[in-house]
């Protein structure tokens, strides 16, 4: 049961466009921690940003129903210390949940240094 309340919106997601709509489009992303084709794990903010946007193009241009995402960071200072998965929620108007890796969460003085995990986005709330 927990599973499900945590996460219900993608369950209610798939539900409507398996029932409601008889088709579903899903595509996986790998985000790179919103990194592009550099290969250095330290990029500033606008990098990101600017890769980011990117990512946003395609999920529009695309248009799946329901969108997993890895590798996304939440306010990691190697990539710009905000959170890349709000940012392309309103570049791309899709409703999310969140998972963290729980490998991953650095923090130091209370100033996360690593945060990141997977993401499923999705156009049903």
């Amino acid at each position: 049961m927990e599973l499900f309340a945590r996460n219900r919106h993608f369950y209610k997601a798939l539900f409507y466009f398996c029932c409601m709509k008889n088709s579903l489009k899903v595509m996986t992303l790998n985000a790179r921690h919103g990194r592009g084709k550099r290969k250095s794990p330290v990029i500033g903010r606008k990098t990101a940003l600017e890769n980011l946007v990117r990512i946003a193009g395609v999920l529009i241009r695309e248009n799946p129903d329901i969108a997993m995402l890895q590798e996304v960071d939440k306010k990691s200072v190697f990539t710009g210390y905000f959170d890349h998965v709000k940012k392309l929620v309103k570049l791309s108007d899709y409703e999310y949940i969140f998972h963290p890796g729980d490998h991953v969460n650095f923090s130091f003085r209370g100033i996360s240094i690593a945060s990141y995990g997977t993401a499923i986005m999705s156009k049903s709330p």
